[in-house]
């Protein structure tokens, strides 16, 4: 549509500034949970985007390192299986004593705890499930991550462009669902009693002498 200025008949002569903004319980953010170089931003500012399609790409030497320490924790945690196994069979034959398998049952589990907490981390910085079960080699290993949109919308902001290197837990770019605004205008506290709550539209009732007005 085309975008004009004229002033509304519809509050009674009362006229104030304000903006048109996102409906800020809308807006989500996409963050990289990794630092490293920013690859590929696909979206531009005002394009539509789906749920879980990628909108950005970062490649990071902290993931890949994660990725090699856990590949190191399962094969550490198979060669504690393998000696857990032999020691049970040695016990049952009298060749180990129950103490030694003990220690081999307590090594097991320190070594599953430490897969644990390898897989939760690589989770934490974007990999998927599939892909930190499928890893089982160091050919394996990708320092690339994909960031997927967390809602279908309309990028409203855009923060890095490619090449550029980032800290974890930096916004990206964000995505706002655009299908409701918010229309914000400063009233003075002696024009209050001229605005009145119509269809979609409230005023705040806090004790500050500027007053906001919100209408959808």
């Amino acid at each position: 549509e085309i975008v004009g200025e004229r002033p509304s008949g519809e509050g009674n002569g009362q006229q104030t500034t304000g903006v048109v903004q996102p409906n800020a319980y809308h807006e989500t953010p996409v963050l990289s949970l990794v630092g490293g170089i920013v690859r590929r931003v696909g979206p531009e500012l005002g394009q539509s985007v789906l749920k879980g399609q990628t909108v950005a790409v970062v490649s990071s030497n902290d993931l890949a390192d994660a990725q090699a320490k856990y590949i190191a924790a399962v094969a550490e945690l198979e060669e504690h299986h393998k000696h857990h196994a032999r020691a049970e069979k040695l016990v049952e034959i009298g060749a180990a004593s129950r103490e030694e398998l003990e220690q081999a049952a307590n090594k097991l589990k320190a070594a599953e705890s430490e897969v644990a907490n390898v897989r939760q981390r690589l989770l934490l910085l974007g990999l998927s499930s599939q892909r930190v079960t499928a890893l089982r080699s160091t050919s394996q290993i990708s320092s690339e991550v994909s960031f997927p949109s967390p809602a279908s919308g309309t990028v409203t902001s855009r923060s890095v462009n490619a090449g550029e290197v980032i800290e974890a837990n930096k916004e990206l770019l964000r995505v706002t669902d655009l299908s409701s605004v918010w229309v914000v205008a400063q009233v003075y506290e002696k024009d209050l009693g001229k605005v009145h709550i119509g269809s979609g539209a409230s005023i705040s009732t806090d004790a500050y002498p500027g007053r906001v007005f919100r209408g959808q």
